[in-house]
């Protein structure tokens, strides 16, 4: 399983997957929202609305800067 919100079944080899979802009607507001930002070229809502539809994103920035700390404190 992927996700953190992992629950027994009635089997003991079967797994179940809480997922989180949005509404569809909403989802079509985010995206709408998105849409707006990338055709303004607005990066910082671009970033705000990626952030909204999908809460684990990070900037690869983000990402590099842990992966460079990450390595620097290993050859400490």
């Amino acid at each position: 399983m992927i996700g953190d919100d992992v629950a027994p079944s009635g089997h003991p080899r079967i797994m179940c997957a809480r997922e989180r979802h949005i509404d569809p009607a909403l989802l079509d507001k985010m995206l709408l929202a998105l849409r707006q930002a990338c055709d303004a070229n607005d990066g910082e809502a671009m970033i705000r609305q990626l952030r909204n539809l999908v809460p684990e994103y990070r900037a690869a920035e983000e990402v590099n800067a842990e992966a460079e700390a990450a390595l620097a404190g290993r050859s400490s």
